[in-house]
């Protein structure tokens, strides 16, 4: 995990999940300050969200650590909470973590990576900067998931790549699911603003990767979505809302914004 001491939040974190890593331990629930911060740096506190809007939006998520106790509690240590739009936490978000679930359970190695970055968000109370102590509302969430099937390597022709990144905007996202954010690496990088893209990461993330825009209609897991293609196409949204499919040659093809619903199925 990265945390930045004058955003009062994490930047980044990431995980990985297995099936043995899905146990019975219930969600222990205890938001508690992180007491292993440095010295002189401010210590975040569940009230601090009290009343700003925004939920207390988890990076590595409860359910991915449920094999004991102990282990779920450590989840809850605030600086793996960020502020997060209600609707895109209980939402599009939440499906897309139980997607990485269910590859776990099909007997996938779930590599997770999750990035916060941006300013301002829209909860239930409006848009804020900041809340609490000066904690910075981000403007936007990604995960990117590399999962593996266990007993083969990085380059598996069967391993699933993918990066979706989402508005903090409860108006934006409401109503609509993961696959709705699907992005590239490359469109990532655009957008990302704490440096190189992946700097700390395994190296192996980026000597191997190339899920480039991924299809979900080639996932080894149910994906239940009602997204629309284009002759077809998969379609994506771009920054800015518009909707297009990737032509020959990785070019661009806007459409209708009305081919591009991709309402929840919640």
């Amino acid at each position: 995990m990265t945390y930045h001491a004058g955003l009062r939040r994490a930047i980044s974190a990431s995980w990985i999940l297995r099936k043995q890593d899905i146990g019975s331990a219930e969600r222990q629930n205890q938001f508690r300050p992180d007491l292993t911060l440095p010295e002189g740096w401010t210590i975040v506190r569940t009230s601090d969200y009290t009343g700003s809007g925004m939920d207390r939006g988890h990076l590595c998520p409860s359910a991915d650590r449920t094999a004991t106790e102990e282990i779920n509690q450590e989840t809850f240590l605030m600086t793996n909470i960020v502020p997060q739009s209600p609707q895109l936490n209980r939402g599009a978000w939440a499906n897309l973590e139980e997607y990485a679930r269910d590859l776990a359970r099909a007997g996938y190695v779930v590599h997770q990576w999750v990035g916060v970055y941006g300013e301002g968000g829209e909860g239930s109370q409006g848009t804020k900067k900041t809340i609490g102590p000066g904690i910075q509302v981000p403007g936007r969430l990604f995960k990117m998931i590399w999962a593996i099937p266990e007993g083969e390597n990085w380059a598996s022709v069967r391993a699933v790549r993918l990066v979706a990144d989402f508005p903090n905007a409860d108006s934006r996202v409401s109503g609509y699911d993961w696959v709705r954010y699907l992005t590239s690496w490359e469109e990532l990088s655009k957008r990302w603003n704490f440096g190189r893209l992946g700097e700390g990461l395994d190296s192996r993330f980026l000597n191997y990767w190339n899920g480039d825009w991924w299809d979900y209609r080639q996932s080894p897991v149910r994906v239940v979505t009602p997204c629309e293609t284009y002759q077809g196409k998969v379609l994506f949204l771009g920054p800015e809302g518009g909707c297009f499919y990737r032509a020959e040659g990785g070019r661009k093809v806007y459409v209708e914004a009305s081919r591009c619903q991709c309402e929840t199925s919640l």
